[in-house]
């Protein structure tokens, strides 16, 4: 085993709060070394920081140079008075559960906590005694902590056996083990499809309610997501499920399984995929896209009808992503599920545009972009391509794309619409196959028996 993680921390003082939000706070550190470092906060740990506060910071992102995930983080803060009641009011809440959970693991396996006794000499924090301590309930409960009167099957643990392990009520507790049933998920390779998609979801089916099961595939915390405090705040976004160690959602749920099926009970409309913060090392299965195959094969195995959102991009700098994204070619190859996806109509069927429509997709890079994804789905094996159902789509007008991403507002690796149209292309056409799916699909008795 490998001597562990090995990270950067430097300490420095809170000169500036610039932006509060009850789950997030950005603030600008003076740093020791003489820097001046933006990094951010989660309130649920520490309590709300202040002006002059001494702070440790974690600049191992900053350090590498990274992009979505390229900031600071808050590791410790030293404690004031308001953030001693904080912990106060989160010890009491982490009390309860570890009460609740009956003296056991809280979540995790019996056998597996009893093994951890036996060797560790204790339940890892996450049993009566320790889990009731003040730094050990410090964690993201702080915000609402868990609902008084579950049960202890209802009660686990999230980043279970590291120093941040904290307790949550789970979703699915009471959720009857059923299934889709026929029910259509919009599966998103990126977390900036997610904007794109619900808010078109919401314009062209106003009266759906929609639900997103955010993976653990990206970043954890939901709470680091601009996208997802928007939507939820405008009312565009009913339930925001985080599956696995992902957590801040408004449920907390064990894994993708349970997420979807808390989705179909919350929502007419799902949409699964990951927060922002990507992860890959240029390795066709060593990257966070790879997990599209596990979500169609989880909404498969559940009964549902995968569609996946292809990847398609005519301006990364990376020829693995221009085209068809190899990682929606991955995912393809990888999954056992038969997913639908839409890509763009070969050229001898595209529909004739005039003017600026012909303009923007006979743009050089662009067209050649587009032919490619013809031939990265031609050169996948035949296999593949029968499990999966390719449905090949014009491409959209200008207007069509204003209107899907109103003031250009949404950026994806660092693009707007204008610098890279393709892939705001791919989610239209992929959400709009989606709403037809929905609204064409046989009517179930119930979706959770």
């Amino acid at each position: 085993m490998s001597g562990g993680p090995v990270f950067s921390l430097c300490s420095g003082v809170v000169a500036a709060i610039e932006e509060r939000r009850p789950e997030r706070e950005i603030v600008l550190v003076r740093t020791a070394d003489g820097h001046r470092r933006r990094a951010i906060h989660y309130p649920g740990w520490f309590g709300p920081l202040r002006t002059g506060q001494t702070v440790w910071l974690n600049v191992e992102a900053v350090r590498l140079g990274l992009g979505t995930g390229g900031f600071a983080v808050v590791v410790w803060a030293e404690r004031h008075a308001g953030a001693e009641e904080t912990v106060k009011e989160t010890a009491k809440g982490g009390t309860e559960a570890a009460d609740q959970a009956g003296g056991k693991d809280a979540g995790v396996e019996a056998g597996e906590a009893d093994a951890a006794a036996r060797a560790e000499g204790a339940e890892a924090g996450m049993g009566t005694g320790e889990a009731g301590g003040a730094e050990a309930a410090v964690g993201p409960e702080a915000r609402r902590g868990p609902a008084a009167g579950l049960e202890r099957e209802a009660i686990v643990v999230k980043e279970r056996y590291t120093p941040l392990q904290f307790a949550v009520p789970a979703a699915e507790f009471g959720v009857p083990p059923g299934r889709l049933a026929g029910r259509p998920v919009l599966i998103l390779p990126l977390h900036s499809a997610l904007p794109l998609a619900v808010r078109w979801l919401r314009r062209r089916r106003p009266g759906w309610r929609i639900a997103f099961v955010m993976t653990d595939a990206a970043a954890l915390p939901g709470w680091v997501s601009d996208h997802l405090a928007a939507l939820y705040a405008e009312g565009a976004l009913q339930a925001i499920i985080t599956a696995g160690n992902a957590f801040g959602g408004t449920h907390e749920a064990i894994n993708r399984y349970g997420g979807l099926l808390v989705a179909a009970r919350e929502a007419e409309a799902i949409l699964i995929g990951p927060g922002p913060g990507g992860v890959g090392v240029g390795h066709p299965v060593a990257n966070a896209g790879a997990e599209q195959a596990e979500n169609i094969n989880a909404v498969a195995a559940l009964g549902g009808i995968p569609v996946l959102v292809p990847r398609l991009s005519a301006a990364d700098p990376r020829p693995r992503h221009r085209g068809l994204s190899h990682h929606t070619r991955t995912a393809l190859a990888l999954a056992f599920g038969s997913a639908h996806l839409v890509l763009p109509a070969p050229a001898g069927r595209r529909e004739r545009h005039s003017g600026a429509s012909a303009s923007l997709w006979a743009v050089g890079p662009v067209r050649a972009a587009v032919d490619a994804v013809q031939a990265a789905w031609a050169a996948l094996p035949p296999a593949v391509r029968r499990r999966h159902r390719a449905v090949f789509r014009p491409l959209p007008s200008p207007a069509a794309l204003d209107a899907f991403d109103p003031g250009g507002t949404i950026r994806t690796m660092g693009r707007d619409r204008r610098a890279d149209p393709l892939y705001y292309a791919g989610v239209y056409l992929s959400t709009e196959y989606y709403i037809n799916l929905m609204q064409n699909r046989a009517p179930a008795q119930s979706t959770l028996p």
